[in-house]
């Protein structure tokens, strides 16, 4: 007690108030809490909380019973409305029924009733002669034809005319139409040549750029190799081919479609359609290109703006 009374002498008068602020405000918080605890007033608050806490839920289960007794009331009111519907539609169809079972018996009363009359009105048969039954057509003078009469001479009737006659139409001789003179159809079998390309090109590897590929010009430089070592002369000839590129491979593939050449005598041009594909100096199928534009850095870009983000 010596110590902090003497510690307490040396504090500055500030820090003195300070601490006797603080120590008043400590002995009324404790005096405060102790009178709550000890008068029983927590209890009292909890049991107040419970209540109504207890009184919530009970409010809640008699909303909810209320809301399923009008669901239970909804449901069945909407099923006795259907089955009403439906009785009256029974009913309906019923009568209807009955309304048609009656005009039906009306009818084959009716038709029992004609058919019992005409029975009556049927005169007796004999047994040698037969009956036949003359319409009124007949009674009024309409005569029937021949096959249907019940008299033994029948009469034949007139033998048919031939109207008109078959003739010949008389006009100018047409002559056939000369057909045209088939033209001549070249045909290169399988073959190889060397070759160059004419031109350059740019070509973009989009999905939509395979549906438009580009031309390419290619040059024939030497006669080509049929089989059997034949040679045809086809150096200086063109061949047109359609162009797509492949980013993966580094490559383009040009597919021939057409053969431009002279004839023998250097009169008539050659035109007809080919196929094939080009090889490279390399060997392999295709021919090597340079990437001119690569999207790995617009990747690069998009993949650190995203991680910043």
């Amino acid at each position: 007690m010596n110590n902090i009374k003497a510690w307490f002498a040396n504090l500055k008068p500030e820090a003195k108030g300070k601490y006797i602020k603080f120590s008043i405000i400590g002995v009324v918080v404790t005096f405060v809490l102790g009178w709550y605890f000890l008068s029983g007033e927590d209890e009292k608050r909890a049991e107040e909380q419970a209540a109504i806490q207890e009184g919530m839920q009970t409010e809640e289960v008699l909303d909810n019973f209320d809301l399923l007794t009008e669901d239970v009331s909804e449901t069945f009111s909407n099923q006795f409305e259907q089955q009403d519907q439906a009785i009256d539609v029974a009913v309906s169809t019923a009568s209807e029924a009955n309304a048609k079972i009656d005009l039906l018996t009306r009818e084959l009363g009716s038709i029992r009733e004609l058919l019992s009359a005409e029975r009556n009105n049927i005169p007796a048969k004999s047994s040698g002669d037969a009956f036949y039954e003359i319409p009124e057509e007949q009674l009024k003078g309409y005569q029937p034809p021949p096959s249907f009469r019940n008299d033994a001479n029948l009469e034949l009737q007139d033998a048919p005319k031939i109207i008109g006659t078959i003739g010949r139409v008389q006009g100018v001789r047409q002559e056939a139409e000369k057909k045209s003179q088939p033209q001549n159809r070249y045909y290169l079998p399988m073959s190889f040549a060397p070759a160059i390309s004419l031109h350059g090109l740019r070509i973009v590897t989009s999905e939509g750029a395979m549906a438009n590929p580009e031309q390419l010009l290619i040059r024939i430089q030497a006669p080509a190799v049929l089989p059997n070592s034949i040679r045809a002369k086809l150096e200086g000839c063109f061949v047109m081919t359609s162009v797509t590129g492949h980013l993966a491979k580094k490559r383009v593939d040009p597919q021939l479609v057409s053969l431009s050449c002279l004839d023998r005598d250097g009169k008539s041009v050659i035109e007809e359609e080919v196929q094939g594909y080009v090889v490279d100096s390399d060997g392999n199928k295709g021919m090597s290109a340079n990437i001119v534009s690569e999207m790995s850095d617009f990747i690069w870009r998009a993949l650190l703006t995203g991680t910043i983000g």
